[in-house]
């Protein structure tokens, strides 16, 4: 039998992060920021630093619900009603509690219990229409929404109720969850790669959403593919200022949205070069099976020697919830279909590590996460079927036991 397309269910117990290689948050009873001399505050001329224990130490757990769970896709006997199991997805939550989910060309509106109520837009180059996917969603207030299109630099504009779509050009490359009160931030220029070789900067500015350029926020840090595993940085917006990461260091950066630094956020794990068991798990991971043993030999020798020696990415993707929660996920590991990811309060405080594994249905085939909302985790995932879903779960900060 064919599953229903959209379908409002309880979860069972049970991301596409890169590798780059060559070859409703309600905190539990009891649950709260580690113990006041756990974390240490001081001030660098006008910058807080805030020091945090090691992530091991996250005084919580994300535990997700069972119940009021958003789960739309599958196979359906309407083809309609269907999602790309491929191609880029994303889903918010909007006041009346439906759900606008973005699918390749197309946004859909759902209700909370998964009734698909309205579509707009279509692949093309007219009114109405994207020239690109959809890369993802932000909202400006209650009723504006903006869909980001990749790899053009365009925006579409709606409403929330998707009753009508007008689209607006601008001078860039739009960052991924970087949205602002006032629309987005997108890299302008080329990447700055110093002679030095410390961390790639690219120029980032505050873009509108008619898509002026409404200021320069500065160089922040960019991808680094000079060494054989690739070191993602992050930047992200929300909540009225922006986070980054370097791909390098167990820390982030908070700024003002008009670019001053205020704070840097870090913990006390140690930076490890990747050792030889870690680089033959990534090569044979990145290559398959099947690559010549002489050849994984080579590639780890290659990647042991010199400075292709780098540090195992500490954080690869970095985010900012409605709550100025900051985001930050560890790289996959081999194995698992979702990497841990790791939450800190707005003002820096480690609050706990979460697995999203446990928001998967059994018989996902593949997964990523999409989003953190202040009360959900947003999910693409493929079924055993091969059809594609998007997931909305709720979920809650549990206290751990006393180590």
């Amino acid at each position: 039998d064919r599953a229903p397309a959209a379908t409002f269910q309880p979860m069972p117990s049970s991301p596409l992060v890169r590798i780059a290689l060559t070859a409703a948050v309600t905190v539990a009873i009891g649950c709260g920021a580690p113990a006041p001399d756990a974390v240490t505050r001081r001030d660098s001329l006008g910058i807080e630093i805030v020091e945090n224990p090691r992530l091991a130490e996250a005084p919580a757990t994300v535990v997700f619900a069972t119940t009021e769970v958003f789960d739309v896709g599958g196979l359906s006997d309407n083809p309609d009603l269907e999602l790309p199991p491929k191609g880029m997805h994303d889903a918010m939550r909007i006041a009346s509690g439906a759900v606008i989910v973005s699918s390749a060309y197309e946004l859909r509106l759902y209700s909370a219990d998964g009734t698909l109520l309205r579509t707009l837009g279509r692949q093309g180059e007219g009114p109405g229409e994207f020239t690109s996917q959809i890369w993802g969603l932000c909202r400006l207030g209650r009723d504006t929404v903006l869909a980001l299109e990749v790899p053009a630099p365009r925006l579409g504009v709606t409403d929330a109720q998707l009753t009508s779509l007008t689209t607006m050009t601008y001078e860039g490359t739009a960052l991924p969850r970087a949205c602002t009160p006032t629309g987005i931030l997108a890299a302008v220029g080329e990447v700055d790669y110093p002679d030095d070789g410390s961390s790639p900067m690219v120029e980032v500015a505050s873009i509108a959403a008619d898509g002026r350029v409404l200021r320069g926020i500065g160089r922040l840090p960019a991808d680094d593919h000079r060494t054989i595993f690739a070191h993602e940085a992050g930047v992200a917006a929300g909540a009225g200022f922006v986070a980054t990461t370097d791909g390098l260091t167990f820390e982030y950066r908070q700024y003002r949205e008009d670019g001053t630094l205020t704070r840097i956020v870090r913990t006390a794990d140690a930076v490890r070069l990747l050792d030889r068991a870690a680089i033959t798990d990534l090569l044979t991971e990145g290559s398959g099976p099947d690559l010549p043993a002489a050849m994984l030999q080579e590639g780890v020798d290659r990647t042991m020697a010199g400075r292709s020696r780098v540090p195992y990415p500490p954080f690869v993707r970095i985010q900012v919830d409605e709550a100025g929660q900051v985001w930050l996920s560890e790289i996959r590991p081999s194995g698992n279909q979702l990497q841990r990811w790791f939450v800190f309060d707005s003002t820096g405080i480690i609050l706990a590590s979460a697995d999203p594994e446990q928001a998967l249905p059994p018989g996902t085939t593949w997964a990523t996460v999409v989003r953190w909302t202040d009360r959900e985790l947003v999910l693409h995932y493929r079924d055993a079927d091969g059809a594609g879903h998007v997931r909305m779960v709720p979920y809650t900060l549990q206290a751990v036991a006393a180590r």
